[in-house]
């Protein structure tokens, strides 16, 4: 553990430096103490759950346009996660390049209606309005002292 030695403190000979840090910190004011785990969750979960919920919303979009321009590789990579037998060989190539045309007509025929805190972008009301509110929980948690 570090120390610092000196006379900064009369009557102290030593004060750790986390110490130190730390009552500097609170001195300056504006320091959230970490709020237990116990109270963090229920604010973690509300926010968790509206992101998925927003996510969710995205992700149809973007389902749904890749159906609208390669129809038989999306009902291939379907058919696939549903983890039936019958979808023959998928041409993965082909997948990631019909994804990103799929992404980039959204680019040109889509507003971006919200970004969150983490960059990622909404295009659709219910899916904006769901990432709203899950940024709006995580800064009310994150002001109350959780991570």
């Amino acid at each position: 553990m570090h120390t610092i030695r000196g006379s900064a403190v009369p009557g102290r000979h030593a004060r750790t430096l986390p110490a130190l840090v730390a009552s500097a910190l609170l001195a300056l004011g504006g320091v959230a103490l970490a709020a237990p785990a116990s109270l963090c969750r229920p604010w973690r979960e509300e926010r968790d759950t509206l992101a998925q919920q927003a996510m969710a919303a995205e992700i149809a979009l973007v389902q749904q346009t890749r159906q609208r321009l390669c129809p038989q590789l999306e009902r291939q990579a379907s058919a696939a996660n549903a983890d039936q037998r019958d979808y023959g060989p998928i041409d993965y190539q082909a997948l990631i390049d019909c994804r990103q045309r799929a992404e980039q007509s959204l680019r040109r025929s889509r507003t971006v209606l919200y970004r969150n805190d983490r960059g990622f972008l909404f295009y659709t009301a219910e899916g904006a309005r769901l990432a709203r509110r899950a940024d709006a929980v995580h800064l009310a948690g994150r002001m109350r002292g959780c991570p």
